[in-house]
């Protein structure tokens, strides 16, 4: 079979709607000492969602020369990723630049004395001091004003890598009970609403490195990222400007909690 690339070699674009290339994996340990993991990575996979303050990082690594231990890898460990990307016909590129704490080595497998290959889970550094942070304090006001006061007073987020909605939030007044931040954050906003539409508040991160605090209205009101259809048979040349153009309206994977 012919060996087929989803980066075209001459323009470095982008053959598929997934393509991606790896530019960096810095990993830098509980001394300070750094080391490039990209040479070793063997998958990449980053997870955003709605209902999550952090993009979650999965790392898969098969490792020949005995990294684990030369770097001693106790959990104390953090990891630069830079993905980037050039769509197809686009001169521009697209990066993704995120730091990560590692947070877990949930696989780990020694073949011999040939190579070891191991697994590990990262999140972001907001998401992992939260879970060594309690708070316990008073409000009243605007949710939006709280979760801003949390994030910056409280995790150290800048106040430019958030995204507040500027719909308003009815008048709330509680008290925080010994939470964790983001767990507070997460309290807070199930009583929380918005008083234009009554909407309910998301609250999440998203794969720019943003922290976005956004309601219902706020994400049915933009405008439609791409129309996609349901192609599970499908009957075209798979190459050429055409086949890229199909293939980034493919559903490749559909997941419902109502059963569809």
């Amino acid at each position: 079979m012919p060996n087929v690339s989803n980066i075209a070699l001459n323009t470095s674009e982008a053959l598929l709607p997934t393509a991606y290339s790896l530019q960096q994996v810095t990993f830098r340990n509980h001394a300070g000492r750094l080391f490039d993991l990209k040479a070793l990575v063997t998958g990449v996979t980053l997870t955003e969602s709605l209902y999550a303050p952090s993009v979650v990082l999965s790392l898969d690594v098969k490792d020949p020369v005995n990294t684990l231990e030369e770097f001693q890898m106790t959990g104390q460990e953090t990891i630069n990723v830079v993905l980037a990307r050039k769509p197809y016909g686009s001169y521009e590129e697209e990066k993704v630049d995120l730091n990560f704490v590692v947070t877990e080595y949930p696989l780990f497998g020694r073949f011999g004395n040939r190579f070891q290959v191991y697994s590990l889970k990262g999140v972001t550094s907001s998401a992992y001091n939260s879970e060594l942070k309690k708070i316990s304090r008073s409000f009243s006001g605007d949710i939006r004003d709280f979760v801003k006061d949390v994030m910056v007073n409280d995790l150290g987020v800048k106040e430019s890598d958030l995204v507040i909605s500027e719909n308003s939030s009815a008048r709330m007044r509680f008290v925080v009970p010994n939470m964790a931040p983001i767990d507070a954050i997460y309290w807070a906003l199930r009583r929380a609403y918005s008083v234009e539409d009554s909407s309910p508040f998301y609250f999440f991160q998203r794969l720019d490195g943003k922290y976005c605090l956004l309601t219902h209205a706020d994400l049915v009101v933009q405008d439609e990222y791409k129309e996609y259809r349901d192609a599970s048979f499908f009957q075209y040349d798979q190459t050429g400007d055409t086949s890229i153009a199909r293939s980034e309206e493919h559903t490749s994977e559909l997941q419902s909690h109502l059963n569809l």
